[in-house]
């Protein structure tokens, strides 16, 4: 088992033999756990993300890797997780920040570029989808139709939990200081 270098979940990489109506198949599978620690997206929920990946998997007009499936026990892994196929390739890590070294860095400017420039495409793709076109999330249609007013509530309460931070290390300071 190889870890991954992911923040918004755990990663692990799983080598995995098994036969099946084609015959005996190995491959690598990716584990996503859903960190108990963290959360860098507040209110992050894995059944969404999963969701997600199984509607633009299901398209086939999206390059996503092969869903597999979504466990919620968390007995099992000790945390809900879902499992998905490896994509060849390199990802563009947090530890360490891709924007101080690795690949992305090394790149001439023209490959940084057309590195970038994939990557654009790639998010205009996925936003040009209608959200309804198969993305009826398992939270319901209410969760699913407030789209943008979830989004900005997130960003709402990160800011006031950011100024209430700001307002206590303040005082802090003023107390410290008389």
């Amino acid at each position: 088992m190889q870890v991954g270098s992911g923040f918004s979940a755990e990663i692990f990489f799983v080598d995995v033999t098994y036969t099946d109506a084609e015959g005996r198949t190995e491959r690598t599978l990716v584990v996503r756990r859903q960190p108990q620690t963290y959360e860098v997206v507040f209110g992050s929920d894995l059944r969404i993300q999963a969701d997600m990946m199984a509607a633009l998997d299901a398209r086939g007009d999206v390059l996503v890797p092969a869903w597999i499936g979504l466990e919620e026990d968390p007995s099992i892994l000790a945390a809900p997780f879902l499992v998905m196929g490896r994509v060849e390739g390199r990802a563009a890590t947090q530890r360490p920040n891709y924007n101080l070294e690795g690949w992305l860095v090394e790149f001439k400017p023209e490959e940084r570029k057309r590195a970038w420039a994939n990557a654009i495409q790639a998010f205009a793709k996925i936003h040009a989808i209608d959200w309804e076109d198969g993305f009826r999330s398992s939270t319901g249609p209410t969760a699913a139709s407030r789209g943008w007013s979830n989004i900005s509530d997130t960003w709402s309460n990160g800011i006031r939990w950011r100024d209430r931070a700001a307002r206590c290390r303040s005082s802090m300071r003023r107390s410290t200081m008389s």
